[in-house]
């Protein structure tokens, strides 16, 4: 049973102290990010704790791409901020549905085989 379902079930008291000690200090700097991206000057610099939070639920096959291609859009802006602006949002759609057309063409072929 994985750490959620046991919290889910039987409460904090199941989980390991170490669990609970991580989301304290989780918690702390959840809330510390939040308030400091609403500060002009210094949201440039603070993670989203969003994005953060949602690279903690979705599996690491999904965040490494988005990681990667985020990388890679910041070097081409800084390269070519003109091509960039253009081509950016086109090329980002048609990446991911690429990806939805090339998934639905391998389940298609494993529900048939």
């Amino acid at each position: 049973m994985g750490r959620f379902a046991e919290l889910l079930s039987k409460g904090f008291g199941a989980l390991p102290t170490s669990a609970l000690q991580a989301l304290v200090v989780a918690l702390i700097l959840g809330v510390v990010m939040t308030v400091l991206e609403g500060k002009p000057k210094l949201a440039r610099w603070v993670p989203s704790p969003t994005a953060i939070g949602l690279g903690m639920l979705i599996p690491g096959f999904a965040v490494v791409p988005i990681a990667i291609g985020a990388v890679l859009q910041a070097v081409w802006q800084k390269v070519s901020r003109g091509t960039e602006e253009v081509y950016n949002i086109p090329l980002a759609s048609g990446f991911i549905t690429g990806e939805a057309l090339v998934l639905l063409v391998l389940a298609a072929v494993a529900a048939f085989k």
